[in-house]
């Protein structure tokens, strides 16, 4: 007799199905809008900021013109736990985008047994088409992707609490499946349309449910969709941001075009872009439009046709259609006016469901017991979970990500603009300038580029250059807290302290919510010698996101400063308490202990500092001078020696071994170092003050009697 494999057995061949194609990814970093909304929210690293993720825009921690008008509190929910478990380690987020996948490959297994109750075969076959597909690739290597996984695992496991309702007697799986759904809606705004897909679940597949207990039923899941309704556009006021200007022709038409576009992707996964540019559709003729409204035809004509004959199957295509219908853009979807009608590979994640589970249960019945479509089946499975692990290494960083996307759109002014600030934050500041230059090109002088484009110039210590490309973005009416924090340290790096000022207080009576100008206006106070304003500035940054280790770093140097070693040294252990790793932590406090002469603390702290982040001059030259103090003179030449060859562009190892060679009697050799150091910095007051004290012939020469008697009267240059 043969033995059928345990459906144990088989869900746990699904999961693997699922995770294995996605291991590669957990070495991937953060990308695109990973950034903001994970390294740059402050509001996921704070746990008392829950209640304002249910009251804010997606995006609304942004600094940007544009808001999005995407209400999806569950999703930083997500990003809030990761972080409260891996802090800021890509490794653990992308762990959390494979456990999704795998789960939503499991529910897809359940809703094909629900479907087919006896065709165990069928439920394989389609969970592990689910979870090799290559479509998937964007939503489960990407982070920021995970929006529809998690949207689609509520309504998946919502219909699965559905089909076990029963109105006579089962009262609670439909309470269930409405506080599901109520987190689908709360995940991303596509699960809009489970109504419908409960409707159609009970008419197609409940035929003999009483007519006002279905009425009943959808009519509960309409009033779920109200009461989101009012919590997101009256509680939370997140309105939809504005949206292209699709006339209802136009707004058909390139859906109809666009139908055919994902239906492509299904049929031949190849091709991907992370960048899909998809033109309006504004005549009827077009090819793409009649092939695309052909097949969506066809498909409705099946669901119906099917109804009688074979309900699951009218089902899985039913709900492959309502879940299609906001990727017609009824539900906004954000994008460039160069991209045209709004598209992309991970909005086919729910869709796919439907699609998948109805080319399974086709195949398996056509080819039932067939030994060589089995192995075929196998084949075909490992061949695009192999297309689908090659697509991640796309994904793997942001460069890789921006390049591969303009291969197939190099006329997108968004990538351009993202790859040059991937350039900008990675010091290739000549490379950022070129790809500013480019989005410029295209798009024009608007107010957003020319912003970026002058933070790359005052990087390139342009700080003139940039002045003038932001006032003029200004004289535009650029987004005014961005631009005016950039003009402020524009400003600060020409010179021009008071006005930085002025910009970095504009931007924050504009958001103050601005964290970068906080810690901007902290520097420039600290500079002046003003402490209790710079610890002003450091303390409202730390009511905005009191888990932030730099933020609590920043405190203490302005305590050390001050000076006010006690609080200076709570403050630098509070943020290694948050950080362990925070190497500039660390350095700072090393630094603290040794002037308090607890050497041995010191030490511990300073070796920390050096092993976590060996390119951290400032605990290496620490750690140096500390060895002096310990005696341990060949520790600290060894050490200054290999800060000389490993980073010879800085000056504090020479100053340093200098005064060693100095206080070893070495005059010659100190004041070669030194020389070289003032060569690096020629305004660094303790390099030239080294130099003056030189005796000679080492120092300065003292002047001859000619150059004195040339002297202006008054001048107080000293004299050897």
């Amino acid at each position: 007799m043969k033995r059928i494999p345990s459906l144990r057995w088989m869900a746990a061949l699904a999961a693997l199905a699922a995770a294995l194609p996605y291991l590669n990814t957990l070495s991937n970093g953060f990308v695109w809008d990973d950034r903001p909304l994970i390294v740059q929210n402050h509001l996921i690293r704070n746990p008392s900021a829950i209640p304002r993720l249910f009251t804010s825009d997606f995006f609304g921690h942004v600094d940007e013109e544009v808001r999005y008008g995407y209400y999806r509190p569950l999703v930083s929910l997500s990003y809030m736990a990761d972080f409260r478990l891996w802090g800021t380690n890509p490794f653990g987020y992308h762990l959390t985008n494979i456990l999704l996948h795998a789960m939503n490959t499991l529910l897809v297994f359940l809703l094909v047994l629900l479907l087919f109750p006896r065709r165990r075969g069928t439920a394989l076959a389609a969970a592990i088409l689910f979870a090799v597909h290559p479509v998937h690739a964007e939503s489960v290597a990407w982070i920021a992707g995970r929006t529809d996984m998690i949207a689609t695992l509520f309504m998946l496991a919502a219909l699965l609490a559905l089909g076990r309702h029963a109105p006579e007697t089962r009262r609670v799986p439909l309470a269930v499946s409405l506080a599901l759904f109520a987190c689908a809606l709360l995940a991303k705004e596509t699960a809009v349309v489970f109504p419908a897909v409960a409707a159609a679940f009970l008419l197609i597949l409940r035929p003999s449910m009483e007519r006002g207990a279905r009425r009943r039923c959808i009519g509960a899941f309409i009033a779920v969709l109200a009461g989101y309704g009012i919590l997101r556009f009256g509680v939370a006021a997140v309105h939809a941001g504005p949206r292209g200007a699709f006339t209802p022709l136009k707004l058909i038409l390139s859906s109809c075009g666009t139908f055919l576009l994902y239906a492509r992707m299904m049929v031949f996964p190849f091709r991907f872009s992370a960048y899909i540019t998809n033109p309006v559709s504004v005549s009827p003729l077009d090819p793409r439009v009649c092939a695309g409204a052909a097949l969506l035809i066809a498909l409705v004509f099946a669901a119906v046709r099917t109804r009688r004959s074979d309900p699951p199957l009218a089902f899985a295509l039913a709900f492959a259609l309502i879940s299609f219908l906001p990727l017609m853009n009824l539900v906004r979807i954000s994008s460039p006016d160069d991209m045209g009608f709004p598209a992309a590979e991970r909005f086919l994640y729910t869709p796919s469901v439907g699609l998948i589970v109805a080319a399974a249960a086709w195949a398996c019945a056509a080819f039932a017991g067939s030994r060589a479509a089995l192995s075929a089946a196998c084949v075909f499975a490992a061949a695009l979970g192999g297309i689908a692990a090659g697509r991640n290494a796309v994904w793997r960083d942001e460069e890789t990500l921006l390049t591969d996307a303009l291969a197939s759109s190099p006329g997108a002014p968004l990538l351009w603009n993202n790859l040059g600030i991937h350039y900008s934050n990675a010091g290739r500041h000549d490379d950022a300038v070129r790809c500013f230059g480019k989005a410029i090109a295209i798009e024009g002088d608007t107010p957003r580029l020319l912003t970026n484009l002058a933070a790359a110039k005052r990087l390139m210590g342009k700080p003139d250059e940039a002045v003038g490309l932001l006032n003029e973005a200004i004289a535009q009416g650029g987004e005014p807290a961005g631009t005016r924090y950039n003009l402020g340290l524009a400003l600060r790096n020409s010179g021009d302290s008071a006005g930085a000022e002025r910009e970095l207080k504009a931007a924050l009576a504009m958001n103050p919510q601005h964290l970068e100008a906080l810690t901007a206006l902290a520097e420039l106070h600290k500079a002046r010698g003003n402490f209790p304003r710079a610890e002003a500035c450091c303390l409202r940054a730390l009511e905005i996101d009191p888990v932030e280790a730099a933020l609590w770093s920043n405190l203490g140097v302005v305590y050390r400063l001050w000076p006010d070693r006690d609080r200076a040294e709570a403050s630098f252990r509070k943020a290694i308490a948050l950080d362990p790793r925070f190497a500039a932590a660390r350095a700072n406090l090393g630094a603290l202990l040794a002037q308090g002469g607890k050497y041995d603390d010191a030490l511990r702290e300073l070796s920390a500092a050096r092993e976590l982040d060996p390119s951290n001059m400032d605990a290496s030259n620490a750690l140096g001078v500390l060895y002096v103090r310990l005696g341990r003179a060949g520790d600290a030449e060894r050490l200054f020696s290999s800060l000389i060859a490993e980073h010879p562009a800085d000056k504090e190892a020479y100053l340093n071994l200098g005064v060693m060679r100095y206080g070893e009697g070495n005059r010659e050799e100190a004041a070669r170092l030194f020389r070289k150091a003032l060569d690096l910095a020629p305004d660094d007051a303790r390099a030239r003050s080294y130099v003056k004290q030189l005796p000679p012939p080492y120092g300065p020469r003292p002047p001859s009697r000619k150059e004195k008697a040339a002297a202006p009267p008054g001048d107080k240059r000293k004299t050897y």
